[in-house]
């Protein structure tokens, strides 16, 4: 794939923090102060889509409306672009090397539950495993 394609095809975060625009495949240049800004933003970003999500979807059931599809996908579009950001953001931070495999699964995994089920779901699941392991063990 030749390097100009990448160029074109980037997507750019457009930081109010740093007031410009960042495209995602120059992330990696940024100073640290600007990169712990960027990932700051992108988690809030983040956060705040997924609490419109959620207040959006408990209207929609209590309104007993059928949910508005076209404004879902484009807010979870948005949601994957920040979190792409965000975990760029956070490899350049902490570099490469002090990542263990482990580590590295277990945040992939988060962050794909966290895309398809409720942030809150995710986290009471996590809750009832740790409760049901420390049973397991005898440490409960």
């Amino acid at each position: 794939m030749p390097p100009f394609f990448n160029m074109l095809n980037s997507p750019s975060f457009r930081s109010k923090s740093l007031e410009k625009d960042v495209p995602l495949h120059l992330v990696h240049e940024l100073p640290v102060s600007e990169l712990q800004s960027l990932y700051d933003e992108t988690v809030e970003t983040i956060r705040s889509i997924d609490h419109d999500v959620s207040q959006a979807e408990e209207f929609q059931q209590s309104a007993g409306i059928s949910p508005d599809e076209d404004w879902l996908h484009r807010a979870k579009k948005k949601r994957k672009i920040c979190l792409d950001f965000a975990i760029k953001a956070s490899a350049a931070l902490r570099g490469r090397s002090g990542i263990s495999f482990e580590e590295a699964y277990q945040k992939r995994l988060d962050e794909i539950l966290c895309e398809e089920l409720n942030p809150a779901t995710v986290d009471r699941i996590k809750k009832e495993a740790k409760e049901l392991a420390l049973d397991d063990v005898g440490r409960n």
